[in-house]
């Protein structure tokens, strides 16, 4: 059995269905901040020049670095959620993949 290609309007919905998924990461009521969170206390969370693991790495963070600001969101091409932040004592600004970050309820007045 053959199989026929994929529409062009599929490739649409899958990326559709991905920003779906990374909304719905975001607090409901939206975020001002949080902090960089993972499972190993002494382990650097890589902070990105781009939303995937194809942009450079330009900064590192450590668990529990506090985030300023939540500034975006984005989706890489493997379909993982990532967020543009701020960490708060350094000033450093970059993508770090969403299950990194947990975010604090508050307003998105910048999103």
């Amino acid at each position: 059995m053959l199989l026929a290609p994929k529409a062009a309007n599929a490739d649409l919905s899958d990326e559709q269905a991905a920003e779906e998924r990374c909304v719905s990461f975001l607090p409901g009521t939206g975020s001002t901040g949080g902090f960089l969170t993972g499972r190993d206390l002494g382990s650097r969370i890589n902070i990105r020049a781009g939303a995937g693991t194809h942009h450079l790495v330009r900064h590192q963070g450590r668990i529990g670095d506090e985030i300023d600001q939540l500034l975006d969101w984005g989706v890489a091409p493997d379909g993982s959620c990532w967020f543009k932040v701020r960490l708060t004592r350094s000033g450093i600004v970059g993508w770090v993949r969403s299950d990194f970050v947990e975010l604090i309820p508050g307003p998105l007045d910048n999103l």
